[in-house]
């Protein structure tokens, strides 16, 4: 197993024990969930693991010209057209 593979070993057990260790935990008892990140965090720094941001921004020739942001109308127009297409909550499908 290469130096990687062993890291990333390591890391993916660290995040299991961890995770399994506050789900065992009583509810009332457990940590904050963002220091308990935040603690997770610094553990798979120690180990040598760095937080890249898994998306990458959008390069400018990406973007359209003459597009600019959407305007509220078109934002609220637009969910009322996602919402008629997804059944209510509780609704049969």
């Amino acid at each position: 197993m290469t130096t990687r593979e062993q890291a990333r070993a390591e890391a993916i057990e660290l995040m299991a024990r961890r995770v399994a260790e506050r789900d065992h935990t009583a509810y009332a008892d457990r940590a904050d969930p963002e220091p308990f990140a935040e603690s997770l965090f610094v553990e798979l720094a120690a180990l040598g693991l760095r937080f890249v941001p898994a998306v990458r921004p959008v390069p400018p020739a990406a973007h359209r010209p003459g597009k600019g942001p959407a305007t509220p109308e078109q934002v609220s127009g637009y969910l009322t057209h996602l919402r008629k297409k997804f059944p209510k909550q509780g609704d049969q499908p």
